[in-house]
């Protein structure tokens, strides 16, 4: 009962330290643009792009979870990021191509104040204008 309690706590502890970014993109396309920093206790980050179309139940999600030293924060603080995503999370497939992959460039419009996006993935183009989402859970 004690190892459960020492387990229990353990991961608590671990999912506490874990933290998130989210960035809110306005598309003026009928897709949703999400996207994500999520950041884990040894400055590993994963960078997922998030695709929401209209009526449609299931996101596309393409991810990277292959981000150290806390790249993906730093590059959000300088105001850039060019990241390559895949719905494999870069798992390579078919002799070293990778299944459903994206390109997210990301630049901060000093003139805005919010971030430029441009993510390309299976034959389209989006295009957004996003916002770090600081409301609190």
């Amino acid at each position: 009962m004690k190892a459960l309690f020492v387990l229990l706590g353990l991961l608590v502890s671990v999912s506490a330290s874990a933290k998130e970014i989210r960035l809110i993109c306005v598309t003026g396309d009928a897709v949703d643009m999400d996207i994500v920093i999520e950041q884990g206790t040894d400055k590993k980050e994963t960078l997922k792009v998030i695709l929401t179309g209209m009526g449609e139940p299931n996101p596309k999600i393409y991810l990277n979870s292959h981000f150290v030293k806390s790249s993906l924060s730093e590059g959000l603080k300088k105001g850039t990021i060019e990241a390559i995503v895949s719905k494999s999370d870069l798992d390579q497939t078919f002799g070293g191509a990778y299944i459903d992959a994206g390109m997210m460039d990301l630049a901060y419009n000093k003139t805005t104040k919010k971030y430029d996006v441009l993510f390309a993935a299976e034959g389209e183009v989006y295009t957004g204008a996003c916002l770090i989402d600081d409301r609190k859970p």
